[in-house]
């Protein structure tokens, strides 16, 4: 999840604040810069950082201590964009090979990613003008769903909610349910990371496509008294050239 030298550098910052649970702390800004880095737009720092720190995380009674975290925060969420531009990101935890501490790692993990996701909500939907009411409608779906895992995960006392069940929590079909979410989480990653690397291709797309026809311009290298290319029969400094 984090690099050794990472780890130790946010074990000394973290030391310095006001915090019970930093394991869990660590788990949860791990999520939050994952979902960060998985969103297919831009999100400035003012936009993210308030998240993080708005609820008194930081602490500190040295100036210095918070600029530092907030210095580490900016190298590991670059390193992570990098590893998620090079198809490297993943899912951090051994899905297969689960302990009782490791459950709760990953709802503090969960936890950080859904807020994340969760600062901008519009880039979820399916834009795509050439695609069926159909898959749109199943696109939707796809995406609420590892939401609601997502959700779930991050927040087991609001399971019931979340996917309206009103089942006894120790009865085994409950447990078995519950289980089930934490199994197919990664799953539910991995479609918000191929809707998002689908969104990216579109747009890079069409950025090459915009410049590709910016310097193929029909209009480009005309003479004022050559025929206009909009064939209007006018000379092209009587027509579209005239500005």
């Amino acid at each position: 999840m984090f690099t050794p030298q990472e780890k130790r550098k946010l074990a000394a910052l973290l030391a310095k604040c006001d915090l019970t649970d930093k394991t869990a702390i660590c788990d949860g800004l791990h999520g939050f810069l994952f979902g960060l880095a998985i969103i297919p737009e831009p999100i400035m720092p003012s936009e993210w950082l308030p998240v993080i720190f708005g609820e008194g995380m930081l602490e500190t009674k040295c100036e210095l201590d918070a600029q530092n975290m907030i210095s580490a925060l900016f190298k590991i969420y670059n390193r992570i964009i990098k590893e998620n531009e090079h198809g490297k990101l993943t899912f951090p935890f051994d899905i297969e090979n689960l302990s009782a501490d490791d459950l709760e790692r990953i709802g503090s993990w969960a936890n950080g990613l859904i807020r994340a996701l969760s600062v901008h909500m519009g880039v979820w939907t399916l834009d795509d003008a050439n695609a069926s009411e159909a898959e749109c409608e199943e696109h939707r779906s796809n995406i609420i769903s590892a939401f609601r895992i997502i959700a779930a995960v991050a927040c087991p006392g609001k399971i019931s909610d979340i996917f309206d069940r009103q089942g006894d929590p120790t009865d085994p079909n409950e447990i078995e349910f519950v289980a089930k979410l934490y199994f197919t989480l990664p799953l539910a990653v991995q479609t918000l990371q191929a809707h998002s690397n689908l969104l990216r291709q579109k747009r890079t797309s069409a950025h090459a496509w915009t410049l590709t026809n910016a310097n193929n311009s029909p209009y480009e290298n005309l003479h004022r008294k050559d025929p206009c290319p909009c064939g209007s029969g006018r000379k092209y400094g009587k027509c579209c050239g005239s500005n």
